[in-house]
């Protein structure tokens, strides 16, 4: 019974070794570490650009959209999944969860830059001053979706 057991930690211990880590820190094994350490720094992008998204066009309001300039990164999704603001509204994403997460748009722009990865409670900010819709993912996560509707 002994010898069974013993081989059964090592086999466990073993996994967690090969994959385990990289799974629980959120990212895959060749994605280095790129986010700050600091758990009170902020990222911030002002986009001063006013030319036309190039992935999208003046937008429809849906009953699945929210009207906020925030949105938490918890529970490995994005909440709310879809906003809705007007032109030069700043929204910031705030990393809610204990792995890393990112903000990648799903075409990058001058009108959408995306962010590097984001500690627990680390935030990223971006001002969207070109109206359009804009959608992005986290790059460990691609299951993680999420939109911004940018109004006039």
């Amino acid at each position: 019974m002994k010898k069974s057991m013993l081989i059964l930690i090592l086999v466990l211990v073993a996994l967690l070794g090969v994959g385990g880590w990289f799974i629980l820190a959120g990212r895959p094994n060749n994605e280095p570490d790129t986010a700050p350490h600091s758990t009170s720094e902020t990222q911030q992008t002002t986009n001063e650009d006013t030319s036309a998204p190039t992935q999208g066009s003046t937008p429809s309001t849906t009953d699945n959209q929210v009207a906020t300039d925030e949105v938490e990164i918890e529970d490995m999704a994005f909440q709310p999944a879809s906003i809705t603001v007007k032109k030069g509204t700043t929204v910031t994403w705030t990393n809610r969860d204990d792995v890393r997460h990112d903000v990648v748009p799903d075409q990058e722009s001058d009108a959408f830059a995306g962010s590097q990865l984001l500690a627990r409670d680390e935030s990223y900010s971006f001002t969207f001053d070109t109206p359009g819709t804009y959608t992005y993912h986290c790059s460990p996560h691609p299951q993680m979706t999420g939109t911004v509707v940018v109004t006039d």
